[in-house]
């Protein structure tokens, strides 16, 4: 019971110094906020005497998380133009391409002509692919019947 007892002392004791350090940080943030509208450079050494060290090291480092707040907001505003121009760019580009598309809408039955021509001329091709293979055939044949022709004709040659 007294474990319970004191463990609950512990805990508001917490409770009340987190809230009481938590005030000290709201204080210190207002007082960074009313510096830096007044004056920004420079912090009253009189003011940061009379604050204990936990405070001053508190004022300092929201003076440091101020600083850097402000570097964000100018990189933020730098990334903000990046992506304005960018968007820009892009529209200029989207522009270029319906006028490309157009083009190449414009030649599409001139290409399509010339796709059908090219097919043509692939299949006469083919044909005359085919025809050429005949023909050597046929001379194959042809050359053949020659060379028996002839044997034929030393037999009626050698008997006379």
């Amino acid at each position: 019971m007294r474990a319970r007892e004191a463990l609950l002392k512990t805990r508001e004791s917490h409770d009340r110094g987190w809230h009481a350090h938590k005030d000290k940080l709201t204080w210190a943030g207002r007082v960074v906020d009313s510096i830096n509208e007044e004056v920004a450079d420079e912090i009253d050494e009189a003011l940061l005497q009379r604050l204990s060290d936990h405070e001053r090291r508190a004022l300092q480092g929201a003076v440091r998380a101020q600083e850097r707040m402000t570097k964000l907001e100018g990189a933020i505003n730098s990334v903000a133009g990046s992506i304005g121009d960018l968007d820009s760019r892009f529209s200029r580009m989207d522009g270029q391409i319906r006028f490309c598309e157009d083009k190449l809408l414009s030649w599409g039955d001139p290409l399509n002509n010339l796709i059908t021509q090219v097919s043509n001329i692939e299949g006469a091709n083919e044909e005359s692919r085919v025809t050429l293979s005949t023909i050597a055939e046929m001379r194959d044949d042809i050359e053949e019947t020659e060379r028996e022709i002839s044997k034929v004709l030393s037999i009626f040659d050698m008997g006379a």
